[in-house]
C-alpha cells in the first residue's frame, strides 16, 4: 500500500504544541509539506543554504526575527524544520516524538523505493556488493561515530549515518545515489573496508 506522505507528515506534526510551526523539505530545500506561511518559508529557506551539509541525525539551530530555527536531518534527503519563541533544548524536546514518527514514515518509503529500483540491478552486482557493515561494538551509536569519521570526508559520513539500515552495499549505493551522491558500489565498499580497517565498522555475519 502506498503511503500518503504529505497526509502522514501532517499526523506528525500534530504532535507539536502551538508555539512551534514546522516542515519538512527536501536536502536542496524544495517544501514537501509545510505549516509555516510562504513569506516566512522563504525565508527560512534562504537562512537554510548555510546549513545544508548538516548531518543525518544531527541539527543545527538559528535564527530568524523573534524566532528561533532548527533544521534537523531525519534522512539523508528529507530535513525538518521548527520555527518558534521557545528556546532551542526546548524545540528539540517538543519535538521528539514528532522527529521519530517522520523517521519511521521515511524507512517505510525507503524500503518500498529500495524495492522497486533493485529489480533494475543485475544479480552478479547484488552477489558481488552483498556484504552488511554495522558500526564496531565499542561506539554506542552512530552518533557517538560520526565526529570520528569527519577527517575522511562528507561522504564518509553520510555512508556512516546510514549503517543503521543495515543495507548491503548495493542498496546504500542506491540509497547514497538518490541523496545525489555520484558514487558506485565499489567506490562504497572501498570506503567502507577503509573505515573496518580503521576500527570504526564491521561486517555482519549472515
Amino acid at each position: 500500500m502506498a503511503i500518503d506522505i504529505e497526509k502522514t507528515i501532517k499526523e506528525a506534526l500534530r504532535n507539536l504544541p502551538p508555539g512551534i510551526k514546522a516542515a519538512v523539505i527536501t536536502r536542496d530545500g524544495q517544501p514537501i509539506y509545510t505549516e509555516i506561511e510562504p513569506k516566512t518559508l522563504k525565508q527560512i529557506l534562504k537562512i537554510y543554504k548555510k546549513h545544508r551539509k548538516i548531518q543525518v541525525n544531527d541539527y543545527e539551530s538559528d535564527q530568524l526575527d523573534e524566532n528561533n530555527l532548527v533544521f534537523y536531518a531525519l534522512s539523508t534527503d528529507r530535513i525538518f524544520i521548527a520555527l518558534s519563541p521557545l528556546s532551542v533544548p526546548e524545540i528539540i524536546v517538543h519535538s521528539r516524538k514528532t522527529i521519530q514518527q517522520l523517521q519511521q514514515t521515511l524507512n517505510k518509503l525507503l524500503k518500498n523505493y529500495l524495492n522497486q529500483i533493485s529489480q533494475e540491478i543485475n544479480e552478479e552486482t547484488k552477489q558481488k556488493y552483498n556484504t552488511i557493515y554495522t558500526i564496531s561494538p565499542k561506539y554506542k551509536n552512530i552518533e557517538e561515530l560520526l565526529p570520528l569519521v569527519a577527517w575522511m570526508g562528507e561522504t564518509t559520513a553520510t555512508i556512516v549515518a546510514n549503517l543503521d539500515k543495515k543495507l548491503p552495499i548495493w542498496q546504500l549505493t542506491l540509497l547514497l545515489q538518490k541523496a545525489g551522491i555520484n558514487i558506485t558500489p565499489e567506490q562504497t565498499r572501498q570506503i567502507l573496508e577503509q573505515l573496518r580497517k580503521h576500527g570504526y565498522v564491521t561486517t555482519i555475519t549472515k
